[in-house]
């Protein structure tokens, strides 16, 4: 079964521009896909985006989440900002989503389905100069052909 984090900017519904159609279609069927959560950060972003908390709901009661301990996923990004402070004089302002690398990091789950391709240039920037042991080579998903050929 392939895993995917779900990034909070993803539409969510069909009508909407960047609706990740074949993503939500594999999720529906029995032993496709499921999504990874955790972290403290993830978690209170998901409670400001309704939608998403409902879907998150759905998908724990279908057995389609993999939940991380927010904890170590907390450790993680408190080490990769610290990391990044460190090194960097101010962060790069495409690094806005430390928890999503955390999260990354923590669970083994290097696909994130988003619509932020501001992360891969983050990813880019930091990986190499904070450490691989603190930042997740994450594979940004944004349309079907780069979703086909996550593992």
């Amino acid at each position: 079964m392939r895993e995917f984090i779900l990034d909070l900017n993803v539409d969510l519904k069909p009508h909407q521009q960047n609706y990740p159609s074949y993503f939500f279609e594999d999720l529906r069927k029995s032993g496709k896909v499921t999504i990874v959560i955790g972290g403290t950060t993830y978690r209170a972003e998901v409670r400001l985006k309704p939608s998403l908390l409902e879907l998150i709901g759905q998908l724990i009661s279908s057995g389609k989440v993999r939940t991380i301990p927010d904890q170590p996923v907390d450790e993680a990004q408190k080490k990769l900002e610290a990391k990044i402070e460190e090194r960097f004089e101010s962060c790069p302002r495409e690094c806005d989503d430390p928890h999503i690398f955390a999260l990354a990091l923590v669970s083994g789950c290097a696909n994130v389905i988003s619509r932020d391709a501001r992360m891969a240039s983050c990813r880019n920037q930091i990986r190499n100069v904070v450490g691989h042991d603190h930042c997740a080579d994450v594979r940004i998903i944004q349309d079907q052909a780069t979703y086909n050929r996550a593992r």
